[in-house]
């Protein structure tokens, strides 16, 4: 299966033909029975993918990028710092906060598709980057997809 958005979306929902970027945020009323009837590590029954089958025919939804599922098409939306946040306190603990949250529509330079303009390695002045390596952390005991 390719690591394409369509290929992470298919590995759940198969019958899903393409993946397209939101143009609207979505807001989302999780309750407390969304909570109790979801899974842990699970990006499609935690309790916010709950709430959203409420409304549309599933969701997939990681720290970073949701998917809500209408019918073969897959729109994607940005998942906000506190939302990541209650995603991370949910895999941990399984408790999600009820509440309304709200899924953003992807920002421009985080659309799919080709790029307009690449992306630069280095600073014009030299091997700046050389340098300073970046370091990863992975935290533990949240869902990978």
């Amino acid at each position: 299966m390719p690591t394409s958005a369509l290929g992470t979306v298919q590995r759940y929902h198969p019958n899903v033909t393409k993946v397209v970027d939101s143009r609207k945020d979505l807001k989302i009323s999780v309750t407390a029975e969304d909570s109790k009837a979801s899974k842990k590590k699970a990006p499609d029954a935690c309790a916010l993918a709950n709430a959203c089958k409420r409304s549309y025919d599933g969701a997939i939804v990681s720290l970073a990028v949701a998917y809500v599922i209408k019918g073969d098409t897959a729109y994607r939306f940005q998942v906000p710092q506190s939302i990541s946040r209650e995603l991370v306190s949910f895999d941990r603990h399984q408790d999600f906060a009820p509440g309304e949250y709200s899924l953003k529509k992807p920002t421009k330079s985080a659309r799919l598709g080709p790029r307009k303009y690449p992306r630069r390695t280095k600073h014009a002045g030299g091997s700046e980057y050389s340098r300073h390596k970046k370091r990863s952390h992975k935290t533990a005991g949240i869902r990978a997809l």
